[in-house]
């Protein structure tokens, strides 16, 4: 029910929205697949909670599916690139 939510709002570009129900899922289930929670982090400017769900899904596809998670690794490498970028413009 809440992936749903979460991905309607998200198509819907509810970023807040989408945050809140994506949140209700992991609290249901930590060990959800939702890599699109990520997105919705990153756009929120939640880089460091976004680099943590990529990885975290990435590991969670991996051991399911036996195959690289490229989506979820290459947006985990963009937030890392976006933290780092932002602390050595400071």
């Amino acid at each position: 029910r809440y992936t749903d939510e979460g991905m309607n709002y998200f198509k819907n570009l509810q970023m807040e929205e989408a945050d809140t129900s994506f949140r209700k899922v992991y609290q249901l289930k930590p060990t959800a697949y939702v890599w699109q929670a990520g997105i919705v982090q990153f756009y929120l400017c939640q880089l460091e909670k976004a680099q943590q769900t990529f990885g975290e899904n990435a590991a969670r596809y991996e051991s399911k599916f036996g195959e690289p998670a490229t989506e979820e690794r290459i947006w985990r490498d963009a937030c890392a690139l976006k933290i780092y970028s932002l602390a050595s413009c400071s």
